[in-house]
């Protein structure tokens, strides 16, 4: 019964509607990434624009899921099947908490995990840039983890 009606099966959780001490990645390069998961299928989702209800009916109709590092990827909680999902995550910010998740209800994580000196005196630790090359590594990544 949610006012989404039909959910989709590919699902991208931006954070670009985020504030910039909570987002992580500049606004610009969210929207690059997912223009680039656009171009793979994907419907960009932005969770708290939704109410918990619908977050949670658009996790129940997908099948893969992916996203930057951070807490709207544990929405996958909410899933009603097996998930694949893709963490894109700094070298120095990884969690085990999203892979606990999805091994739970049986899918699988794939990480595209970007090699990153830690910041210095980082408030938000999920907060990284991407290099121009990491959007290359993405695509690559992206078109790897599909044809699984």
């Amino acid at each position: 019964n949610s006012s989404l009606g039909n959910w989709p099966s590919k699902v991208y959780l931006s954070r670009s509607a985020l504030s910039d001490d909570r987002r992580g990645l500049p606004t610009s390069q969210e929207k690059d990434i997912e223009n680039i998961f656009s171009s793979f299928g994907f419907t960009v989702i932005h969770p708290q624009r939704l109410s918990l209800y619908d977050q949670a009916a658009v996790m129940q109709g997908a099948e893969r899921i992916a996203g930057c590092i951070g807490t709207q990827l544990h929405l996958s909680a909410f899933s009603g099947n097996p998930v694949e999902m893709f963490r894109i995550s700094p070298s120095y910010f990884t969690t085990e908490t999203d892979k606990n998740i999805v091994k739970m209800i049986g899918g699988n994580v794939t990480d595209l995990t970007l090699n990153r000196a830690t910041p210095e005196g980082i408030r938000n630790k999920t907060g990284f840039e991407m290099q121009e090359g990491d959007f290359t590594v993405l695509k690559e990544s992206i078109e790897e983890w599909l044809s699984k």
